[in-house]
């Protein structure tokens, strides 16, 4: 059958029962309606992690016994409890309709609202909402006419239709009004505008005495004069069928550019009163070949704002995007005239704004400014020129006519041949050690292969490549096609010569270091290197290095290329040095930047550098170079892709947001460069979002102006924090932002939130009960020399307005906080603790109501003692804050809200320690250390999880008396490659070695045959848990050799130490032979050695004791008898484990906890129900699984353990005459020893001597018996 769709396991930040309905469209995709197969595939799908949290939801039982709708509803209930009915219906009916929103998307959100109201009437309540919050008056008065019983599909679709309506009519009336004008525009109509009233003012034509005139003092534009404007002037007579010609600007007389005209009607209006009987304005575009846009900066509403002189245009008009980036505060009116285009197109608009403006000492109030929809240049119209003296000379005339002189006097730093720096030819610094690196060349792509190798060609014309037959040294070619169709080309040094090539450490300058270098400058030159790197000559010896490889053959680089990673710090040392003692010039890379306080010394400048590079040799791509400039474009890109998290794309959107970025802060009405000779002032704001900083230059006529912003996205920890700790943040990230700025002299800090001025005062000292955070801010503002201010928000809002519009930039560095913040409200929680609360509790307790009082009041002279004793002591700290007390900066917590707190501080389950840490950073209350012990050890889930006991004392294995009578075998690998069985004798340490193809039950069947058939059948073998040894067909192996097999506890290898032993042993051998020997020659060898070299237990050679004879080397036997060295071994090892450990013996019915469960496993409750060896128990679980457990796996549970006598303890009557918990244990008259036991059979070899064997320690490893002995 085939499967239908794809799950994803479930995320955290994803919505639960949208994964669930998914996962139903899954089943009913795939015809799944068995309960148990969805609950399978739900446990299966989730990932991990979730499945983890559904075992610790329905714990103590497993998944498997939930049925797929509790699984869901259990999961549903912890990642998102059901919302409020109250909250939901408050949304609901404060929803409305947003300005311009469609009534669409109006009732999808409107659906979206109502999902969790719970209305028995949905449809009822969605037409009630719909029609009160519809936001439109003839829609609204439509509906309300129809009838009560009107359904909400009714009226919406009445609704949708008088929308559709409004926007055809629009569309109508919009085009008769084009087509009005269209057909007029060979007609030039001078209308005339008719008055109601007598009265005529004869300085501006308006209805009011000249009394009440505004422009009684103003001077007309057309004669001059004082007290009129040149709307009704009488000395100037104006044809309306002409424009006026445009102005020639001196420094765009040789530049061939497009200015556009922007022309709204024709009539020549200085003022436009809604009143008025002109319906319509015609707006067109001339281009004109020779001339680009006249700008002029005015301050509207206390905003700069760069505005296209036309006029042409009746009325002064801006973007919608320019009034939301700049004037959003600024309310609009309704503008009843319509706008055209000179062919009759109707420019939609957006509203018109009453604005104050103001222009060098001119100030002029409520002037109107139209918002259009369509985005385009800001216009300054005549409606404005009326009001406004414009400054032309100084916007008209420049110095191009004397930079024009300066560039011909310097004609060969222009020349289009390549230039060469006349300085020392660069070296680079190659490691001694460096080996050649030679690549083969590249095949280049057909359809530029010719290019390449015109190229190719021309470098070599050039003299910058040179042929060569060979090279040592050779890095592959790489064309980049630019986008003017031709190539460049670079080698890919990052393979070659980068690797073995020392970066050169010139710094590079910051874009606020060059800022402070053109600081004062009002216009800008930059300066184009032709070719930057071309220019710079390569010393002979390392030339080679550089060498490129073609499809035309090797070619050695003789200039300075792209691509080596020395290059920009050496072309930066080399242009820094070339201009070095030039004023007003910044350096970068190939950009030079040159300025000055007015346009002589500009000049002044620009002539210095030109001579200066003329002197070094270098060439300079003129058509590439902008001079007196008001601004220039430079570093943007390259600013913006040295970020770390921005990856290299670049569209129009990328050049259209610089272009923009570039005309606001290049302007000095926006910024200012720093001048260290001028006060500073930091503004700091902080808001939910972000943070916000500006810094600024106080001018002695008492304005500000901005050196530089920057803002910043909070984390999601620094969103926690409360007003004034925001407020505190934002302090610090202004003071570290701008570290380079302030550092080392005096400013001034704002801040709009008056404790901070206590907190971070020069002379004021933090208070004591103060938290960690405002300590470090504290210290940090402390290395700064700075006088803190209060300003009050409304007076902050430059920084105000960045901390709500932050960047999205995060810290590169977020230090978690030290103390977290406190969860008043916890979803999955019933019990709730808010501030409400604690302060309703305050008022009712009788203890806590008292102390109110008298910290309202006053305490009492005396200790009144009792239950009042532990706030008295602490009277001079405690603090009442919103009706609640505070001790310090710890909230008291009533009784009655006490417990719940305690639950919310161990709802993570941390222990008592980190809880206490936790508590006393927020809460206190008279023993709340107590009470917090006793809820940690009260909690069950924290009992079922603890850690591990300690290990319990070693127990070794019996030594055998008889050579291979036990073994023990174990899987190594896969190692290097290849898998083994290693088989260890219990006796005499012999090994045995066998390559396997797996680990599979046959092979290892087959691997143990082939040694069986040398050695005989053991009589035990002892292995681990692999599935080679559990199997039943293993099983049935043993039991038809008649083997005793035992297998060692789950999770506890050392039961098996002696061949996990062996096979450390065998893996640390074979990994140091030669690798280039056969494995055969390498196994054989280690077998040889390892057979042949005495064992620290036994002193004896594993072939020995089996063989009972040397093989070939003669070793000395060891003086004094075998069984006595092991006994004593054996005691030493059991003294070193046993001085660590504590005996745990445990008896039937015992109540214990054991581990339970796979890699995450957690303490389960179980009972003792019988032993199966010394340190190993059957335990049946309160979940009804019985399993055998080792006692490194069982923690006691309210239950005595029952220690182990000493030799010298008199044990108690009763103990001894119940039967043994464990194992007996036979001690032999002659040893001290308590845990040895006597073999049967004497080993060989040892069979005359007076002392009995003993038990035989397992390599160094402990061992555990873990099945019952007969």
């Amino acid at each position: 059958m085939p499967v239908y769709g794809h799950l994803e396991k479930f995320q955290k930040d994803q919505d639960w029962g949208r994964y669930i309905a998914v996962l139903k469209n899954y089943f009913g995709a795939n015809g799944i309606t068995d309960g148990v197969k969805k609950r399978q595939i739900l446990l299966a799908s989730v990932g991990l992690e979730t499945y983890d949290l559904i075992c610790v939801l329905v714990a103590p039982l497993p998944p498997e016994e939930k049925t797929f709708e509790e699984l869901v509803m259990i999961v549903q209930d912890h990642v998102r409890p059901p919302p409020s009915k109250i909250v939901s219906r408050f949304r609901f009916y404060t929803l409305s309709r947003k300005k311009g929103e469609s009534i669409s998307s109006f009732v999808v959100k409107l659906r979206q609202a109502a999902q969790d109201c719970k209305f028995t009437d949905l449809n009822e309540h969605l037409k009630d909402r719909f029609i009160v919050a519809i936001g439109d008056d003839k829609i609204q008065a439509r509906l309300l006419s129809l009838s009560d019983h009107v359904t909400f599909a009714k009226a919406l679709q009445v609704a949708i239709a008088m929308e559709s309506a409004q926007a055809n009519t629009e569309d109508i009336q919009a085009a008769a009004a084009a087509s009005s004008v269209s057909g007029a525009s060979a007609v030039c109509e001078v209308r005339e505008v008719h008055s109601t009233k007598r009265d005529q003012c004869y300085g501006c034509g308006g209805d009011h005495y000249r009394r009440d005139c505004k422009f009684k003092n103003a001077v007309c534009h057309a004669c001059g004069r004082k007290g009129h404007i040149s709307r009704v002037c009488q000395a100037t007579v104006r044809n309306q069928c002409q424009n006026s010609p445009p102005i020639k600007r001196n420094n765009q007389s040789k530049r061939k550019s497009v200015r556009s005209t922007h022309l709204v009607e024709q009539e020549d209006t200085g003022t436009i009163s809604e009143d008025s009987e002109l319906e319509y304005y015609t707006i067109c575009n001339v281009s004109s070949l020779k001339n680009s846009a006249i700008e002029v900066t005015m301050e509207v509403q206390s905003r700069d704002l760069t505005m296209q002189v036309d006029t042409g245009a009746a009325i002064s008009l801006i973007s919608k995007s320019t009034y939301k980036m700049m004037f959003s505060n600024i309310p609009l009116e309704k503008f009843k005239k319509r706008l055209t285009t000179y062919t009759g197109q109707v420019i939609k608009v957006y509203g018109c704004a009453k604005v104050d403006v103001k222009y060098g000492d001119q100030r002029v109030s409520c002037l109107p400014l139209v918002v259009v929809e369509q985005d385009g240049p800001s216009l300054l119209g005549r409606n404005w020129l009326a009001h406004i003296r414009l400054d032309w000379p100084n916007i008209c005339s420049v110095m191009q006519d004397r930079v024009d002189d300066v560039l011909a006097e310097y004609p060969e730093v222009f020349r289009c041949n390549l230039g060469e720096y006349k300085g020392s030819p660069v070296k680079l610094y190659i490691e001694k050690t460096a080996k050649p690196r030679f690549f083969k060349a590249r095949p280049v792509p057909y359809a530029i292969k010719k290019k390449v190798q015109e190229a190719i060609e021309k470098n070599v014309q050039l003299g910058i490549w040179e042929s060569t037959d060979y090279s040592d040294w050779a890095a592959p070619l790489v064309p980049i096609l630019k986008s003017d169709g031709s190539v460049r080309l670079c080698g890919d040094y990052k393979i070659t010569v980068n690797q073995v090539c020392r970066v050169d450490p010139y710094p590079l300058p910051r874009i606020e270091d060059i800022f402070a270098e053109l600081r004062g400058g009002q216009s800008f030159t930059k300066i184009d290197l032709h070719s930057a790197y071309s220019q710079i000559p390569i010393h002979h010896e390392y030339q080679e290095y550089l060498t490129v490889n073609t499809h035309m053959g090797l070619f050695k680089v003789k200039r300075l290329p792209f691509g080596v990673n020395a290059a920009v710090g050496i072309f930066q040392r080399i242009i820094c040095n070339v201009l070095r003692g030039l004023k007003g010039v910044s350096v970068y890379l190939d950009d030079i930047l040159v300025t000055g306080k007015d346009d002589r010394e500009h000049i002044h400048n620009l002539e210095n550098v030109l001579i200066s590079l003329r002197d070094s040799g270098l060439q300079l791509k003129k058509k590439k170079c902008s001079f007196l400039q008001q601004s220039v474009d430079v570093l943007s890109p390259l600013y913006h892709l040295t970020k770390n998290d921005i990856g290299w794309r670049w569209g129009n959107a990328e050049q259209e947001a610089f272009r923009r970025a570039g005309d606001l802060i290049s302007t000095s009405q926006v910024l200012v460069h720093y001048n260290p000779d001028l006060p500073l002032r930091l503004e700091c704001d902080a808001s939910p979002r972000g943070l916000g900083a500006v810094l600024s230059h106080k001018f002695s006529d008492g304005t500000e102006r901005p050196v530089v912003f920057s803002s910043r996205t909070l984390t999601k920890a620094e969103s926690n924090y409360s007003q004034i700790d925001r407020e505190g943040l934002a302090l610090v990230f202004g003071v570290i932002r701008f570290h380079q700025y302030i550092y080392g002299r005096n400013f001034t800090l704002i801040t709009n939130l008056k404790p901070l001025t206590y907190l971070f005062g020069r002379e004021a000292a933090s208070p004591t009960m103060a938290s960690h955070r405002v300590r470090r801010w504290a210290l940090t503002l402390s290395a700064y020399d700075y006088n803190i201010q209060y300003k009050k928000g409304k007076d902050n809002s430059n920084a105000d307005a960045l901390s709500r519009l932050p960047l999205p930039d995060l810290p590169r560095r977020v230090h978690t906080p030290e103390e977290l913040n406190l969860v008043i409200r916890m979803l999955n929680s019933s019990q709730v603790v808010s501030d409400d609360a604690i302060r309703r509790e305050t008022r009712r307790e009788p203890i806590l109501s008292q102390v109110l009082q008298w910290v309202r009041w006053g305490w009492p002279g005396k200790d009144p003692g009792g239950v009042y004793g532990p706030y008295y002591i602490r009277r001079y700290e405690i603090s009442l804050k919103d009706g609640c007390l505070l001790w310090g900066s710890r909230v008291i917590i009533p009784e009655g809200s006490r417990g719940a707190m305690l639950g919310l501080l161990h709802d993570t389950h941390i222990g008592i320690i980190r809880m206490k840490a936790l508590g006393r950073s927020y809460v206190w209350w008279p023993g709340i250390d107590k009470d917090i012990e006793g809820t940690v050890k009260a909690c069950q889930e924290c009992d079922k999880h603890q850690n591990a006991p300690e290990l319990a004392e070693l127990h070794p294995w019996e030594w055998p008396s008889v050579p291979l009578s036990r073994i023990h075998v174990d899987h190594a690998g896969p190692f290097m490659g290849k898998l083994f069985l290693i088989v260890v004798d219990s006796h005499s340490k012999w090994m045995e070695v066998k390559l396997v193809s797996s680990t599979s039950t046959n092979v290892a069947i087959d691997a143990l045959n082939s040694i069986f058939a040398t050695h005989g059948l053991p009589v035990t073998l002892v292995s681990d848990n692999g599935t080679a040894f559990t199997s039943e067909e293993f099983g049935k192996y043993c039991e038809k050799s008649g083997i005793k097999h035992i297998r060692s506890a789950p999770r506890h290898p050392s039961t098996n130490g002696l061949a996990e032993r062996a096979v450390q042993t065998f893996k640390s051998c074979m990994k140091k032979m030669e690798e280039s020997l056969p494995w055969s020659v390498r196994l054989n060898r280690f077998l040889f050695k390892y057979r042949n070299t005495p064992q620290s237990t036994t002193q004896q050679t594993p072939s020995q004791l089996p063989m009972n004879r040397e093989i070939w080397t003669p070793l000395s036997m060891i003086q004094g008898d075998l069984t006595t060295r092991i006994l004593r071994k054996q005691e030493a090892q059991c003294k070193a484990h046993d001085g660590r450990v504590k005996t745990r013996y445990y008896i039937e019915g015992d109540q214990v906890y054991t581990h339970f469960g796979g890699q995450k496993f957690e303490w389960v409750p179980g009972t003792i129900l019988s032993a199966t060896g010394p340190l190993s128990y059957i335990i049946k679980l309160v979940v009804g699984r019985v399993v055998k457990r080792h006692v490194d796996h069982i923690r006691s549970h309210h239950t005595t353990v029952i220690p182990r006598p000493n030799d010298d303890e008199v044990v108690p009557e009763p103990l001894l005459n119940e039967p043994p918990p464990c194992f007996p244990v036979e001690i032999p008259p002659h040893s001290p020893a308590p845990r040895v036991s006597v073999p049967r059979v004497s080993a060989p070899g040892v069979t005359n001597s007076p002392e009995p064997s003993v038990q035989v320690p397992e390599m160094t490893a402990t061992a555990n018996i873990t099945a019952t002995p007969t």
